[in-house]
């Protein structure tokens, strides 16, 4: 069934797709639903410094 996207899953890792980016982890409904109501947690929190690493990668 394809709804009109082009997007295809790929479950091989990053290194094997050939991509130079870290992975961020799976937040999770409990997780999730911290962010959303604006409190800390840990994985939103590491993350968003895993985004800013890959921002840098693509830089260079």
């Amino acid at each position: 069934m394809n709804a009109g996207s082009d997007a295809r899953i790929d479950s091989r890792s990053l290194k094997a797709q050939g991509l130079d980016r870290e992975a961020t982890m799976h937040l999770g409904p409990v997780a999730s639903d911290m962010e959303r109501r604006g409190k800390a947690s840990d994985r939103c929190d590491g993350n968003r410094q895993v985004a800013v690493n890959n921002a840098m990668l693509e830089q260079i």
